[in-house]
């Protein structure tokens, strides 16, 4: 029940705001208990690096968990009394799960990863006594994996659906603020929250995303256009050519459209349409 009643604040929280709320344990409420480091959220390559920053030697315990579902909830590797020497590096290397700390090999690997979220429990204890922890959070960078319903709902996303409601809020917000007219294209349209949503504006979206998961429920939850084409499309727009439905023509016929919510907020450029494209003045 209490479990549940938080949830439901924070949800209400997060509409209020427009910003995803999430509860912060007990040990954030003060620094002095709290492990000072400095490490990425976002892990390219092989090896997940966090930087311990305290300057004072004592000993370090270090657990570290895989996520099943939403929360970090298996352990994949744990040792006590690690000797600390001041500031140094605790590092994993993904393709063994080798862990060294300050460059010296800790122990016999972690078990074999699961998922693309990891997560560091850290306790540190002073040569006096003096005791802080830390939990982190770490997301693995696809590398080419296929991007499917775990993706959204545990391996990178706590909530996303409620996490696209927020943001969501933002991005109308923005399209009102600049006067963008559309029609728009949305790059990485993930389920279509944001698609949905300007169904109910004067905007008509359509969206392209790497996910065939993704598009699935986009499709599910968009209404074809009048006549009667899909919103969305499965597309990798960094490496593929976009469908045919939202490709432009050639670039010899771009046309002013007005202020958008570009990363140039003063102008975006549109092309004119044809009978194979969605409705002219397609927006980039």
């Amino acid at each position: 029940m209490k479990t549940r009643l938080k949830n439901l604040l924070l949800r209400a929280l997060s509409r209020l705001t427009g910003r995803h709320a999430v509860l912060l344990p007990a040990a954030a409420r003060t620094e002095d208990e709290t492990v000072a480091i400095d490490g990425p959220y976002r892990v390219e390559g092989d090896r997940l690096s966090v930087a311990l920053l305290d300057p004072r030697p004592g000993k370090l315990a270090a657990t570290l968990f895989g996520y099943q579902g939403h929360f970090p909830t298996r352990q994949l590797w744990h040792a006590d009394h690690l000797a600390y020497p001041g500031p140094c590096r605790l590092t994993v290397r993904l393709s063994d799960g080798q862990v060294e700390l300050a460059g010296v090999v800790q122990g016999p690997p972690a078990a074999a990863l699961i998922g693309r979220r990891l997560s560091w429990r850290l306790q540190f204890t002073t040569a006096t006594g003096e005791v802080s922890t830390r939990d982190t959070g770490h997301y693995l960078a696809g590398g080419g994996a296929t991007v499917g319903e775990s993706y959204f709902q545990g391996d990178n996303y706590v909530d996303h659906e409620q996490e696209a409601a927020g943001e969501t809020r933002q991005i109308l917000k923005l399209l009102k603020e600049h006067g963008a007219l559309g029609p728009l294209l949305e790059v990485g349209c993930a389920t279509g929250a944001v698609l949905a949503a300007l169904s109910e504006t004067a905007i008509e979206g359509w969206g392209v995303d790497i996910s065939a998961w993704a598009i699935e429920q986009a499709q599910k939850r968009l209404n074809p256009t009048p006549r009667g084409e899909q919103r969305a499309f499965v597309c990798n727009a960094e490496t593929e050519p976009l469908p045919p439905a939202v490709a432009p023509p050639a670039p010899s016929t771009p046309s002013s459209c007005g202020p958008s919510s570009s990363t140039s907020p003063n102008r975006t450029k549109c092309y004119a349409g044809s009978a194979s494209t969605p409705p002219p003045g397609l927006c980039w």
